[in-house]
């Protein structure tokens, strides 16, 4: 509901505190596809903390134990200007 309100050149970001595939990626796929196929995803680099693995698509997944974390899900999507 909020990417129309999201001024061009701006960035919104989808955060789930879930490993579950169906919760993450699965969610911002349908989100480029067929909410906002304008969107673009941003890069995010989590590369100083281990146990982090790219997702699909365009988002990170942070596995449980992590940092002593729970597990979590990040994806950073861009407006064109």
């Amino acid at each position: 509901a909020l990417w129309p309100l999201l001024s061009p050149g701006g960035c919104l970001v989808y955060a789930t505190c879930s490993i579950l595939k169906q919760e993450n990626s699965e969610v911002t796929g349908r989100f480029c596809r067929d909410i906002a196929p304008e969107a673009r995803f941003d890069e995010l680099r989590l590369d100083n903390i281990k146990g982090v693995i790219e997702a699909e698509p365009g988002g990170v997944q942070i596995l449980p134990g992590t940092q002593n974390a729970d597990g979590f899900f990040l994806s950073r999507f861009g407006r064109p200007d």
